[in-house]
């Protein structure tokens, strides 16, 4: 983009992070928490808190960026 906007395909640094498997832009990723958070370091827990999960089974839509990716690699 040079208009000095950006695109969501600029914000993707890692190609295979944003595709599908079909190579379409993937806009948003659904997120569950599979397991509960008893016995858990304190930092996982605040990752957890800020993506919005909470409770077990507990499913959450957050956009494909960076540092939403960032927290899911945690």
């Amino acid at each position: 983009a040079s208009s000095g906007q950006t695109t969501p395909e600029d914000d993707c640094t890692a190609k295979q992070a944003c595709t599908d498997m079909e190579g379409q832009y993937v806009r948003s990723l659904f997120v569950t928490l599979r397991r509960g958070l008893i016995g858990k370091p304190h930092f996982h827990k605040r990752v957890l808190a800020a993506l919005g999960l909470h409770t077990r089974h507990q499913c959450v839509e957050r956009p494909n960026n960076e540092s939403i990716r960032g927290m899911l690699a945690k």
